[in-house]
């Protein structure tokens, strides 16, 4: 069973499952094997940039470094950067949300993952991530601040 980390403020829910390590960009990195990481936005930023329209990812064998862009969402308000959580290739990237991006929205843990990675650094990267369950609370509360505090008042 997975645990979650489950962090209510001001009336919002957000989720963060224990085993995934966090980018403050919101990204998460799922160790699945020593040479499998997969990679995904977390439900903060799907909630906060609402319904994703179009999804921009790279294709496999290309070569993604340590906190660089590697691809874009679009909604009807922005174009938002995706970061990497780790460095490494590319296996592959999530056919089923280059279609329906939705599944971003609707599952971003599961169903919603963008791509897979063979990682390069991986316990160096690892270290430079958010894990422990405190610190995401602490982080999520500074972020409500700061990007959702703001738009409600």
């Amino acid at each position: 069973m997975k645990v979650l980390v489950k962090i209510e403020i001001n009336g919002y829910s957000f989720d963060f499952p224990n085993e995934l390590y966090y980018t403050k960009e919101h990204t998460w990195a799922k160790v699945e094997k020593e040479d499998l990481v997969i990679v995904g936005l977390n439900d903060f930023a799907v909630k906060l940039i609402g319904d994703i329209g179009y999804i921009d990812l790279p294709f496999e064998g290309e070569e993604i470094e340590f906190m660089e862009t590697f691809g874009t969402i679009e909604t009807g308000k922005a174009v938002w950067k995706i970061y990497s959580p780790i460095s490494g290739t590319v296996l592959e990237s999530n056919k089923l949300v280059l279609e329906n991006p939705k599944l971003v929205n609707e599952s971003p843990y599961e169903k919603g993952w963008l791509i897979k990675v063979k990682p390069r650094n991986l316990e160096e990267d690892l270290k430079k991530l958010i894990h422990d369950p405190e610190e995401i609370k602490e982080w999520i509360k500074k972020e409500f601040e700061e990007h959702v505090k703001k738009k409600i008042h």
